[in-house]
């Protein structure tokens, strides 16, 4: 019978004759964490993995086995019922990504996904808190640059143009049609200036 991921992960731990607080430090985690993952009370993070395969000497395959395709199938199922809430209910979608996050702790993806059923409006240092958490672990560009677009929101919610255009300034032109987003944030001022010089221009004259 196929081992559980935390088996696999507990029987590779003990073969190399480390304790958990070895593996969570080297790795860069807490030991609490890795006794989860042996339980079989949480899976690690995705990106995690290649840590993981790296410090035992094993390959990704052979770390997971069917394990990683199991996750993402699960993954996806939970932001998919998610997603069906989101506008009609974010309170309801909210809950279902952080029930996701108590099977799967600190995901990118369902982090990603809960920023979008926060109130960035009503309260925007949540927004910021997660934002920036995710700007700062993240190796994935598009969630990265989709943090920073809702850090750019919360910080314009609280009247923080400033900080909200230098966290727009950070994600490439081709994302999320960069100028609109800008004009989004800025006064009507702003915006007229930005119509007028987005032809040839660079960001940084059209904000002046």
């Amino acid at each position: 019978m196929k081992l559980l991921l935390g088996n696999k992960i507990k029987a590779l731990r003990k073969a190399c004759g480390i304790t958990q607080e070895q593996l969570a430090d080297a790795i860069g985690i807490s030991f609490q964490a890795v006794s989860k993952w042996e339980n079989n009370i949480a899976l690690p993070d995705i990106t995690l993995a290649p840590s993981l395969a790296s410090y035992f000497g094993v390959t990704m395959d052979e770390l997971f086995e069917f394990n990683l395709k199991e996750m993402n199938e699960k993954l996806e199922s939970i932001c998919t019922e998610a997603y069906r809430y989101r506008e009609s209910n974010p309170e309801k979608s909210r809950n279902i990504l952080e029930e996701g996050l108590k099977q799967y702790p600190d995901n990118d993806v369902l982090l990603n996904n809960l920023l979008y059923v926060m109130n960035y409006t009503k309260n925007p240092d949540e927004t910021i808190t997660l934002a920036n958490r995710l700007i700062e672990k993240t190796t994935e560009n598009d969630i990265k640059y989709d943090a920073l677009r809702f850090l750019a929101y919360a910080y314009n919610a609280k009247g923080d143009t400033a900080s909200a255009v230098a966290a727009m300034e950070q994600i490439p032109e081709l994302y999320f049609t960069k100028l609109s987003e800008m004009a989004f944030i800025l006064t009507d001022e702003a915006k007229y200036k930005a119509a007028g010089n987005k032809n040839g221009f660079p960001l940084k004259y059209c904000f002046k």
